[in-house]
């Protein structure tokens, strides 16, 4: 299992690079507007990796990441040392304060929470009252989204060393999706196919 996460991990390294750019930079550009119309704000990057899309992002935030790999907060801390880094545990709190950020983004991460409903309560938690949340997942309501992950991103995945199969959990729709943001103290709700339509970029004001 440790040998399937390093290579996991390392497999970020490829996701600014052609082809796979072609699903992650959208996602990339899209936080990107959302963060420039919020110069200043403090911005907590939740399930970061190594957080390679920083150097896209506007200047003027005020970031912060964290990540349930010890790996991630590693590269974090060594490639940014001005962007503090957390180690988080699945289920447990968040380590910040009620109310701590202006912005709450997770980028490809409510996929792999099996209970989505918790793990947002905590975002929201440490989002301040009118703050936003940004995030994004694999669309499966793209009807060959499923196919495609089964096969050439299976065996893409397996001649790197690990394997997809279980690594989502959580398959969100539009609706689906919508409905869970819809459950909490949320408003102004915004849902976006990008990405060619493999993608939902959600949008959101904390109440």
């Amino acid at each position: 299992m440790s040998g399937q996460r390093a290579d996991y991990f390392a497999n970020h390294a490829n996701k600014l690079r052609f082809p796979w750019s072609l699903y992650h930079r959208p996602l990339v550009d899209r936080f990107a507007r959302e963060l420039a119309a919020v110069a200043g704000a403090r911005v907590l990057n939740v399930g970061s990796g190594p957080f390679l899309e920083r150097p896209s992002f506007p200047p003027g935030c005020d970031y912060h990441a964290c990540d349930v790999d010890p790996q991630a907060v590693e590269a974090v801390a060594a490639r940014y040392p001005d962007v503090p880094a957390a180690l988080i545990r699945p289920g447990e709190p968040l380590p910040y304060p009620d109310g701590t950020f202006d912005v709450v983004m997770a980028s490809e991460v409510i996929e792999h929470v099996v209970d989505a409903g918790p793990w947002l309560d905590e975002l929201l938690r440490v989002l301040r009252p009118g703050g936003r949340l940004l995030l994004t997942t694999p669309n499966y309501g793209w009807s060959t989204l499923p196919l495609i992950e089964r096969t050439v991103l299976e065996l893409v995945a397996r001649r790197q060393g690990f394997t997809r199969r279980g690594i989502h959990p959580n398959k969100l729709t539009r609706r689906t999706l919508r409905r869970l943001l819809a459950s909490k103290p949320v408003r102004d709700i915004g849902i976006d196919s990008v990405s060619f339509g493999w993608v939902l970029f959600a949008r959101c004001t904390k109440r």
